[in-house]
């Protein structure tokens, strides 16, 4: 039904984002990749989701966006892969059938690896990657005959169809705020306050005025990992979302909740707890420096870590934004960055052309 890759560890945002693709309908994904000429039908609110016993599955963001789609979570018993047979069978398929097909794969365990020299003949980025799951998801996967259905999956999904109907969020777009974090704040008269971060807005003005002064009003709030310039508050009065921005557009435009943090780690070693907007863009064009070194680093740990800190994932390729590494080439350097570059932008992996070995050309042909 959908995917998601990211460099980052898992987390609920990395759960939240799989879940945000398999959910929404895939026609506007297809359509960046004319090549692919069979459909992909999968949508819709799922009925239920089984899983295993992963910290970031248990997550409290997780669940709370299952009870909120009504969607029922089965937790599988842990180190019992038997009650997941079909999730643990689909990754051995995948495995052998895509991924240790690619150039540069590392292959299950060392026995199987050899001496393949995996990042010597490493040529596959993030972009062509996602193209060929996508390719592989829908022209292969389902269209081969599964054996236990008797049926290729594309069919099966058919066939179904006439037994029950798809569900889908009333407005779509809501998807990207039913997969934000939740959290409660207390409303004051500047407005509301996430990780050292003020938000306000006249709407969330006109909800005070309406509460009044003492009233101290917590409201539920959305924030979201790869963009901290805004959160999404529930209106308690109308039961609607709104969008809040964050009053430091300079600093919190395009920044990824992770380099915030970082950022705040920074100005604490320099400066202690005295946060301002001028030590914060100091400290953020420093880390931006870092972060554009280290995607053009030799070493493949080096070019993950920048490519973790961007939040650089499937969703920023399926949004079309500028390569980040594009992005440091064009921009000049400043202690200032301009509010509308995106820090979680796409990064085409600008890797050298790899010799060859003997053995690779023959497992390439294999």
């Amino acid at each position: 039904m959908g995917f998601y890759v990211c460099f980052h560890e898992p987390s609920s945002f990395s759960i939240l984002q799989c879940l945000k693709r398999a959910v929404l309908p895939k026609e506007a994904w297809l359509m960046k990749y004319p090549d692919i000429k069979e459909p992909w039908p999968c949508h819709g609110i799922p009925e239920l989701i089984a899983s295993d016993n992963g910290m970031d599955l248990h997550s409290d963001a997780f669940v709370k966006i299952c009870e909120e789609m009504g969607i029922q979570l089965l937790f599988c018993p842990a180190k019992e892969p038997e009650y997941k047979g079909s999730v643990e069978r689909f990754f051995r398929t995948i495995s052998q059938g895509l991924i240790h097909r690619l150039p540069g794969s590392v292959f299950s365990n060392v026995d199987q690896r050899g001496d393949y020299p995996s990042e010597e003949v490493a040529a596959i980025d993030l972009k062509t990657l996602m193209h060929l799951m996508t390719k592989w998801v829908v022209e292969v996967y389902h269209c081969s005959k599964h054996r236990k259905l008797g049926m290729t999956p594309l069919a099966k999904w058919t066939d179904g169809l006439g037994e029950r109907s798809i569900e889908l969020p009333a407005h779509p777009e809501q998807m990207d705020v039913l997969v934000g974090i939740p959290a409660k704040r207390t409303l004051f008269r500047y407005g509301l306050e996430v990780d050292n971060l003020f938000y306000n807005s006249a709407d969330l003005q006109a909800i005070f005025g309406r509460a009044g002064a003492e009233s101290k009003l917590k409201l539920s709030l959305k924030y979201y990992e790869d963009d901290i310039s805004y959160i999404h508050v529930l209106d308690p009065y109308t039961a609607s979302y709104l969008r809040v921005p964050a009053t430091d557009w300079d600093y919190t435009a395009g920044l990824t909740r992770h380099v915030h943090t970082l950022i705040q780690a920074a100005v604490r070693v320099k400066h202690g707890n005295r946060f301002n907007a001028a030590r914060l863009l100091e400290a953020k064009a420093e880390i931006q420096e870092i972060v554009t070194t280290a995607l053009s680093h030799k070493k493949m740990k080096m070019r993950k870590r920048g490519a973790s800190l961007l939040r650089h994932d499937s969703e920023s390729i399926l949004r079309g934004e500028q390569s980040p590494l594009e992005r440091a080439k064009s921009t000049p350097k400043s202690a200032k960055p301009a509010a509308a570059a995106p820090l979680d932008a796409g990064l085409d992996d600008e890797l050298p052309v790899f010799r060859s070995s003997e053995r690779s050309t023959v497992w390439k042909q294999a």
